[in-house]
């Protein structure tokens, strides 16, 4: 009976391939390792996970690494560019904006004040929209 941590793993190997000795030094030492292992081949993370971008999925490889100290610490990680620099809005985001401005109410119009060559107050202007 497969367990869901098995499911898990399999899921994992899947995306990021099947630990080797050169993915993760010692690999083949670990007390529970078995050779029989299935072998991935890691997949393509990028299409996997479609909505990030280039570092989103690059801080997301830095995550996953296999080997613990090859894998970014926390500290870095929230200093990674994907928290640090603007992302520019993608196309689905530009559409959904565009679309919920118009359930939105309309813009108000500019009122100006208006003023009396003297500059005291005489009324109020609504420009059009």
């Amino acid at each position: 009976m497969k367990t869901t941590l098995w499911k898990l793993l399999n899921v994992h190997d899947r995306v990021f391939g099947t630990p080797t000795e050169a993915m993760w030094p010692g690999l083949t030492q670990l007390p529970d390792y078995q050779p029989v292992f299935p072998h991935w081949k890691p997949g393509k993370v990028n299409e996997i996970l479609a909505n990030l971008d280039s570092n989103g999925t690059d801080l997301f490889n830095r995550i996953m690494k296999y080997d613990p100290p090859s894998r970014i610490s926390a500290k870095k990680a929230l200093q990674h560019a994907y928290f640090t620099q603007p992302t520019p809005p993608s196309p689905l985001s530009q559409a959904l904006e565009k679309d919920l401005s118009k359930l939105c109410m309309p813009p108000l119009p500019t009122i100006q004040l208006t003023a009396s060559p003297s500059g005291k107050p005489v009324g109020l202007m609504a420009s059009p929209i």
